[in-house]
């Protein structure tokens, strides 16, 4: 039997429910917005190291297939806790996010730019 779905129908599977989404529906816009944002550091925009670490995965693999090479440069900033302990985390975040924009001109399209971060962040 044909059905035609309709925006908010729901589909049972298994033990699975799927809730179909029409064209612009406003719920899809919301969990597009959250899907983004969870990709990203709330504080420099960048990818966050998660994302970093999936699609560096899928970058080894392409260039594996591909026998192309990959490039990674990882940049430190000098000092850096010397800032937060000496003037407090608001300096140490503004340092960040305007690092962060002065390196966003030049990345390309097709590079992977990602904030690596402290070594407990996930």
């Amino acid at each position: 039997m044909e059905v035609e779905l309709k925006d908010g129908d729901l589909i049972r599977t298994g033990n699975a429910t799927l809730k179909y989404l029409g064209p612009n529906n406003v719920e899809q816009f919301y969990l597009d917005e959250l899907s983004e944002r969870a990709k990203c550091d709330a504080l420099t925009g960048l990818f966050n190291k998660q994302t970093f670490y999936t699609c560096l995965e899928r970058l080894l693999l392409r260039c594996k297939d591909l026998g192309e090479p990959l490039s990674v440069a990882m940049i430190d900033l000098d000092f850096f806790k010397r800032i937060n302990d000496q003037w407090g985390h608001p300096a140490g975040d503004a340092v960040l996010k305007e690092f962060a924009n002065l390196i966003k001109p030049t990345i390309r399209p097709t590079d992977l730019f990602a904030r690596w971060g402290a070594k407990n962040s996930a």
